[in-house]
């Protein structure tokens, strides 16, 4: 088979103009369609897969099959085959003229929140349009999404996809393929994918967008599958501490170990992008140890709403009121023998009380309502502490009986 060499004509009807990239299986060109005179991209299956004739027409037979795929979110295949004299398999498909979202990762990562979820969302649709035909891509990762210049992402490069109704694919199950960056720990153990491995890759590449890095790392591809299999991610807010909850709530689900505790396709999983009803909690980082084991919760959640915060406060502020008002009586008739000009400051310094007070009147005191449920019952006489705005307890004034 001869190299391809630009301004080669394949099948006779496309045109190589230039080398747009390479990857294990394929190599992409930029070609000219003669027939329709618009530009394509021209990906030619390598020679030493062109050689299994097995292999080539299963590239084939998939090819069709993700020709049939026409989506807004996926690159659309226009035509495949093999050159004249034993050429090489070949697909013709639509040409993206903007980069790749790995290339707008590798420069702007960590991104906005909204654009990384709006961005992914899209991937999610079109693998959800392939899953509901029965495709499963098994090579999802940001330089198998490409951008269009007006906001677009398609997903393209099915070139490991699996047919499955099939009985036979590119790859059998037993053998690993994908990127092991974004292997879900299925396909890491060699075991059937489906769907659910797709959007497990979604949620690697989600992950990476807002926090601005991989949620496993090591120093080989083995290294990083076997930490997909075992490990926990790192919850996204120790490393994005502005993300919100619902968001960090659907990366953690995509990410689970199992595949069926993940949205089972990319049509659910863009729906729990969209969905607006998950908890609206607020997580507040806690400072990490560095024993603290990776996925362990280090966040506190708190649930109360400002409005039964600001509730509480001023029922504080109310019987903080109510006491003054008590004491002022009392220093009235004589009873501490404190200046009436000055009650409050009285309670608060005197920390000896007068050794023949009078007997002052005793007051209960609503507690606070409680954000949930009814309000205690009162306080018994000599048995409450007052509270200061500033929320130090005040010291309780004996009475001698």
């Amino acid at each position: 088979m001869a190299p391809i060499d630009i301004d080669m004509l394949i099948a006779e009807r496309y045109r190589v103009v230039a080398p747009l990239g390479e990857g294990g299986m394929a190599r992409v060109f930029e070609a000219r369609d003669e027939l329709l005179d618009r530009p394509v991209a021209l990906k030619v299956l390598r020679e030493r897969f062109a050689a299994d004739t097995a292999f080539a027409e299963r590239f084939r037979r998939e090819a069709r099959a993700v020709a049939s795929l026409n989506h807004p979110n996926v690159v659309q295949v226009y035509d495949c085959g093999e050159g004249t004299d034993g050429g090489p398999s070949w697909i013709a498909m639509e040409l993206i003229e903007g980069g790749s979202l790995a290339e707008l990762a590798r420069h702007d990562a960590p991104m906005d929140h909204a654009l990384a979820t709006s961005l992914v969302r899209q991937a999610a649709c079109g693998l959800g349009f392939a899953h509901a035909r029965g495709l499963v891509h098994r090579d999802v990762k940001p330089h198998n999404m490409l951008l269009d210049g007006r906001g677009a992402l398609k997903v393209t490069d099915f070139g490991i996809a699996r047919t499955e109704d099939a009985g036979q694919t590119l790859t059998e199950v037993g053998t690993v393929v994908g990127t092991a960056r974004y292997l879900s720990p299925e396909a890491a153990r060699g075991e059937r994918v489906g769907p659910a491995s797709d959007v497990y890759a979604l949620g690697v590449v989600l992950y990476e967008l807002v926090t601005g890095q991989a949620p496993f790392l090591g120093s080989t591809p083995v290294e990083v599958a076997l930490r997909q299999v075992q490990d926990d991610p790192i919850a996204p807010h120790r490393l994005a501490p502005g993300i919100d909850p619902r968001l960090e709530h659907v990366i953690l689900r995509a990410l689970d170990k199992d595949p069926a505790r993940r949205p089972a396709n990319g049509d659910e999983f863009a729906a729990a992008l969209d969905r607006e009803d998950l908890p609206a909690t607020v997580v507040t980082p806690i400072a990490a140890a560095a024993t603290v084991p990776i996925g362990r919760s280090v966040g506190r959640v708190h649930r109360w709403s400002r409005r039964r915060i600001a509730a509480v406060v001023l029922g504080a502020l109310a019987v903080l009121l109510v006491a003054i008002v008590a004491i002022t009586s009392a220093d009235d008739s004589g009873g501490n023998g404190g200046s009436s000009d000055s009650p409050a400051a009285s309670t608060a310094t005197d920390p000896s009380p007068d050794p023949t007070p009078a007997p002052a009147a005793a007051v209960t005191t609503p507690a606070p309502a409680q954000p949930n449920g009814p309000a205690p019952a009162a306080t018994p006489p000599g048995h409450g502490k007052g509270k200061h705005a500033g929320g130090k307890p005040a010291k309780a004034h004996k009475s001698k009986g």
